[in-house]
């Protein structure tokens, strides 16, 4: 199954990889961050940190709380 794309610079990947600063700098990494805090640990499989996100942003929130998120550290 493949995951959604939640931000537009999020494209969730299944591989397991690692990602340089300036990578994370272009996945909205500080709303992720302040989400991922919030996440259950059984939600996240830690394989793929921003898909596993992202996958937990889609299921668990509307399009208009997600835009909240990105208005918070803007």
């Amino acid at each position: 199954m493949s995951r959604p794309t939640v931000f537009p610079s999020i494209t969730p990947s299944d591989s397991v990889s690692y990602y340089s600063s300036d990578e994370l700098e272009t996945w909205d990494y500080q709303v992720l961050r302040k989400v991922a805090t919030k996440v259950p640990t059984d939600e996240i499989s830690g394989n793929d940190m921003k898909g596993d996100i992202a996958f937990f942003l889609a299921h668990n929130y509307t399009a208009g709380e997600i835009d909240q998120f990105r208005k918070r550290v803007e």
